[in-house]
């Protein structure tokens, strides 16, 4: 007689799940401020959202990237439990584009959508 056990894991461009349970990833990163294309923001810039799990007695901890690239690669926050982070003063009449991840405490990987704003001349 023989045991034999299969794990894995799926990924596409929005999230990575792993299997093996019923765990149910993050929901997608929303409700960005400021707001998606904002405009001639000025001073300190500390972005915030809204994420939640389907899974209610999951945690959740995010990372997130700013740059002034569509693929934003600066990381600013490295599993974080707060829905906030701070970019700081970008240069003056710059898009800025950032994106959160979120992760459960049981592998659930959400990749946020790309957020952008200028800053003010």
């Amino acid at each position: 007689m023989a045991i034999v056990f299969i794990t894995g894991c799926s990924k596409n461009s929005d999230t990575t799940v792993s299997s093996g349970g019923s765990n149910q990833y993050p929901t997608l990163p929303s409700n960005p401020a400021p707001v998606n294309g904002a405009v001639n923001i000025s001073g300190f810039v500390t972005t915030t959202w809204d994420c939640s799990d389907p899974d209610v007695t999951d945690s959740l901890k995010y990372d997130v990237f700013w740059g002034t690239t569509t693929s934003p690669s600066n990381q600013v926050a490295f599993n974080t439990v707060n829905r906030a982070a701070d970019i700081g003063v970008g240069a003056p009449n710059t898009t800025i584009y950032w994106r959160v991840i979120a992760k459960d405490n049981h592998g659930g990987v959400t990749n946020g959508t790309v957020w952008s704003y200028k800053t003010a001349p």
